[in-house]
């Protein structure tokens, strides 16, 4: 056939072969789009779950699997101790291409005490969080929704000093109005050349990673111009321990992109999750703003109270000689008040006295 081909329509043929090579080409020189995922399209089953947005963040940090191992997330189903085994190898970056790897690496790490039966919420504490929280209901089982829903809200919980997102290697990053989206052809250190986009916040230039994570209603960063970034935070574009360290740089100012931004090159710490618009940020952060607002309520209300009445006072029309006689006149009305006051009491005092001769 191919023979054939070449012989009675070779024009034919020879026009095939160029467009093919011709497709090769673009395919190969074209540089590919930083890929940002949402709940949309980072597993096929996120939209039955009422923990979207924690998986989302999960993904970002490494502890759920999305479409390198796993196309779907079966928030239903009855988290077992071998999947929780696979997660938390997932999570310590041991070596394994399928989840069965990384649970039995996860067993030979002493990383989870057993891989029989379903996991419960002590099991899962124990993987996470060493034992170190306080459970109210540590034997019994839970679904893989129940689950995000349960390592979100914790994330930022210190074990020996460090939180999952500070193991992950992430840093709070800015937050504010997104005053310009840029998308720009750079190399990675193999050389290959993909598109990134930069943000412009506050007047300050930020990178957005190559694989980032956001809850936002769409994946393309060319339409968040103008919209609200409620949370972000840093994270390494590729796997290599720079951002692990970052956490420890207290004086670091996370508005500051951590290890600048070159024009030719991909950063390699850049924004790896981030929350667009005026929307609910992640859980964890929800229940310390929460637990600060309601402390502070009272204290807030006192204040404006007081604000109030002193507006009041200054906004008072005032004499010729301006805020000091009105001052003056109302510690004048004052001492009035009181002799007349005095005075009541004394003719009473002095008429009862009377009274009882």
């Amino acid at each position: 056939m191919e023979a054939y081909c070449y012989i009675q329509k070779r024009g034919e043929c020879m026009f095939k072969k160029v467009g093919i090579l011709f497709s090769i080409l673009i395919l190969t020189t074209t540089p590919a789009f930083a890929h940002v995922m949402n709940e949309t399209n980072l597993l096929e089953d996120l939209s039955i779950t009422e923990a979207a947005q924690e998986v989302v963040l999960l993904s970002a940090l490494g502890v759920i699997p999305s479409q390198d191992m796993e196309q779907t997330f079966r928030p239903l189903d009855t988290l077992t101790a071998w999947d929780l085994a696979g997660w938390i190898g997932y999570y310590n970056r041991l070596e394994g291409k399928t989840l069965n790897e990384l649970s039995k690496a996860a067993v030979e790490e002493g990383l989870i005490s057993t891989i029989e039966g379903n996991a419960t919420y002590s099991l899962v504490n124990e993987a996470f969080f060493l034992g170190e929280l306080q459970l109210e209901n540590p034997n019994e089982q839970l679904t893989h929704d129940e689950f995000a829903k349960f390592v979100a809200a914790h994330v930022h919980k210190k074990v020996n000093g460090l939180s999952l997102m500070d193991k992950a290697g992430f840093m709070s990053g800015p937050t504010g109005v997104i005053e310009r989206v840029e998308r720009k052809t750079k190399k990675t250190p193999k050389g290959e050349n993909v598109n990134v986009y930069q943000l412009t916040i506050d007047g300050k230039l930020f990178e957005l990673g190559l694989h980032p994570r956001a809850i936002a209603d769409s994946v393309d960063p060319l339409v968040w111009q103008g919209q609200l970034i409620a949370e972000s935070w840093y994270g390494s574009n590729f796997d290599t321990d720079t951002a692990r360290h970052l956490h420890q740089d207290e004086d670091k100012d996370s508005h500051e992109q951590p290890v600048g931004i070159s024009e030719d090159t991909v950063a390699d710490i850049a924004l790896q999750f981030i929350v667009i618009g005026d929307r609910s940020v992640t859980p964890a952060l929800q229940a310390e703003e929460k637990a600060f607002t309601e402390e502070q309520i009272p204290q807030v209300v006192e204040t404006a109270k007081l604000d109030e009445q002193l507006s009041s006072l200054t906004t008072q029309p005032k004499s010729v000689e301006g805020s000091s006689i009105s001052t003056t006149n109302k510690s004048g009305f004052l001492a009035i008040g009181i002799v007349l006051i005095g005075g009541l009491l004394a003719f009473g005092f002095h008429k009862r006295k009377n009274s009882l001769k």
